[in-house]
């Protein structure tokens, strides 16, 4: 098995910073185009999106991106 270098921790980290930011641009776009009294709706819609999307990572993606390789292509998870 693969273990991760400081390079990949690194690469992850860096991804989930734009992410998150990513996140927060969607989140003030849509706030913006809604009336005011909905902006508190719009902010959950985002939180929620960005909670789903951390626990898949959690159970399926980290062990895709640093479990061992199949043909050095993908990795086999590791839950």
């Amino acid at each position: 098995m693969h273990s991760p270098t400081d390079v990949d921790l690194l690469w992850v980290i860096l991804s989930g910073i734009l992410i998150f930011t990513m996140q927060l641009g969607f989140a003030m776009v849509e706030t913006g185009t809604v009336r005011s009294k909905n902006t508190i709706n719009v902010a959950m819609k985002n939180l929620i999106d960005t909670i789903f999307g951390v626990i898949c990572f959690w159970l399926i993606g980290f062990g895709l991106m640093f479990g061992s390789d199949i043909g050095g292509i993908i990795g086999t998870p590791i839950f």
